[in-house]
């Protein structure tokens, strides 16, 4: 019996202390509502632990506020769409068949007759029949048979036709062949218009007109068209350059630097030139070892292509280098025909890097004379014009 109540007594304190418990929270219970009610407020709640944190606020002793934990909600993975279906089916068969029947059968069947065997016929005896006849001489001959004993048989005579006489042909007329005569070409004239040679570089006058060795008004060269050098020669005379032996008169120079490219500018009227080398002369020899002073070029003028028609007009290039090639140029507008020294000329005409100019005489021929020093170029300074 002892035992039996020894054994149960943990089981009896075990009760009464649940039921102390029990007891305590029953009274704790409106204070903690109220609590609640005051500062707890849903959605959160009241626990011992907060999970996802508390409020700050404590619901009754140390009971805290809990804040709700959020809810989580999956974003949703996109399944792809695009699905990729092979349309491509390999649809080609091979559908070749051998249709070919060998048929060749050999058929030479042999059709060759066998041995030919020739059937020979007896010589029949000549007969005498007509026309032949029988006689004892044949005066045209005879067939070799015979009538009967000596009698002939004999050929008949030919009976004699006449050769027929050819017709005449009469014989054709001689007509003879009339004699060719050519026509004769008519020379082209020259064109009506306006047949310019240009500036030949870009640079200024200088020497124009005469030269004048001595006495020179100003002591320089330089003279143009109002102020003549007269107490000296004119151009014909022995104080002016010109090239010897020709009627080329009305010089110009044009100064520039020394290697500039000295062009054969002129208007499209002129068609074709003729270029030539030549030498000038000089009233005052060059240094030695400067010869190429007096290397030039004439330059013929046509108005049709290949130097063909009347002579316009001639011009002469001097003291320059690298000289174009001798030769006829078709549209020969802006070709080089040579350059200026690299060393001051130092000849009797004006000195320094410059081109001298000379043209023929004709009476439509014209010289564009201007003061000395002044600017000129290709594109608005004639040097020479002819009108026709």
């Amino acid at each position: 019996m002892r035992q039996q109540v020894s054994a149960l007594l943990p089981a009896l304190l075990v009760t009464y202390l649940l039921g102390l418990l029990t007891a305590r929270l029953a009274l704790a219970a409106p204070a903690a509502q109220n609590q609640v009610t005051a500062n707890c407020t849903a959605p959160n709640y009241c626990a011992s632990t907060c999970p996802c944190g508390a409020t700050g606020f404590f619901c009754a002793g140390s009971i805290l506020c809990c804040k709700p934990c959020p809810t989580k909600t999956p974003t949703p993975r996109p399944t792809p769409s695009r699905t990729r279906t092979p349309s491509r089916t390999p649809t080609r068969t091979p559908t070749r068949t051998s249709t070919r029947t060998p048929t060749r059968t050999p058929t030479r069947t042999s059709t060759r007759t066998p041995t030919r065997t020739p059937t020979r016929t007896p010589t029949a005896t000549p007969v005498c029949a007509a026309p032949n006849y029988c006689a004892n001489t044949c005066p045209c001959g005879s067939t070799g048979a015979s009538c009967g004993g000596s009698v002939l048989c004999c050929l008949p005579c030919p009976t004699n036709t006449p050769t027929p006489t050819p017709s005449r042909t009469p014989t054709p007329t001689y007509t003879p062949t009339p004699t060719y005569t050519p026509t004769r070409t008519q020379t082209p004239t020259l064109p009506t218009g306006n047949y310019e040679v240009r500036a030949p570089l870009s640079g200024s006058l200088q020497g124009q007109e005469c030269y004048c060795l001595n006495n020179c008004p100003g002591g320089a060269p330089c003279h143009d068209d109002t102020g003549r050098c007269t107490t000296c020669g004119w151009e014909t005379n022995r104080g002016c350059v010109h090239y010897p032996g020709t009627s080329l008169k009305f010089p110009v120079d044009i100064f520039g630097s020394a290697g500039t490219e000295v062009r054969f500018s002129a208007t499209d009227t002129i068609r074709s030139n003729r270029i030539t080398h030549v030498r000038i002369m000089c009233n005052q020899e060059p240094p030695s070892g400067f010869d190429w002073v007096k290397d030039a070029v004439l330059v013929e003028l046509y108005a049709y292509p290949d130097a063909s028609g009347p002579l316009i007009g001639k011009v002469l290039y001097a003291h320059l280098v690298e000289r174009k090639a001798p030769g006829v140029y078709n549209e020969p507008q802006g070709i080089v025909i040579g350059r200026l020294g690299s060393t001051d000329c130092n000849c009797s005409c004006y000195d320094g890097f410059h081109v001298h100019m000379e043209r023929s005489a004709e009476s439509n021929g014209y010289t564009h004379y201007g003061g000395c020093d002044t600017a000129i170029s290709p594109s608005n300074w004639w040097i020479y014009r002819w009108v026709k």
